[in-house]
């Protein structure tokens, strides 16, 4: 081989593992970050007064009556531009809504992967169906309850 092709080929592999290397950095701050927001907002929702949570469990309850009878579950409601997503929910800004079932629906608030974020769901307990909760987690389908209504 030439020294050209050499230097050309030793060149190349050097910007390679460069832009992996940063790439890498880069995924780890974004990762780093993320998991930040995500106790950003535990914080910030653990703390919300009781009428807060309220106001939220009830803006649920409408996009339950909404769309809640559906027999495709699970599916997405679009967050943005939809008349039907009360303001209350709106403002909060969700990355995405999902409803489980006719009683479980959750928004995701910082999405991290498929399994894994913030999130705040709303659904009945399924051992005790006059009650309702409202929890904060890690997970779309159990976490740490901040409100409940007993129907």
């Amino acid at each position: 081989m030439s020294k050209n092709l050499i230097f050309i080929i030793s060149a190349a592999a050097i910007i390679l593992v460069l832009v992996a290397a940063i790439a890498g950095r880069y995924a780890a701050y974004s990762v780093s970050r993320q998991f930040g927001e995500v106790q950003e907002f535990w914080q910030d929702y653990e703390s919300r007064p009781e009428y807060f949570y309220e106001e939220l469990a009830q803006a649920c309850d409408r996009l339950l009556a909404d769309y809640g009878g559906s027999a495709d579950y699970p599916f997405e409601i679009q967050v943005q531009d939809n008349p039907n997503v009360p303001e209350i929910i709106q403002l909060e800004k969700p990355n995405r809504i999902i409803v489980w079932s006719r009683n479980h629906i959750s928004l995701t608030m910082v999405r991290l992967s498929d399994e894994a974020g913030f999130h705040i769901t709303w659904k009945q307990d399924p051992a005790e169906e006059s009650e309702w909760h409202l929890f904060i987690g890690g997970s779309e389908q159990e976490g740490y309850t901040v409100y409940t209504k007993k129907i």
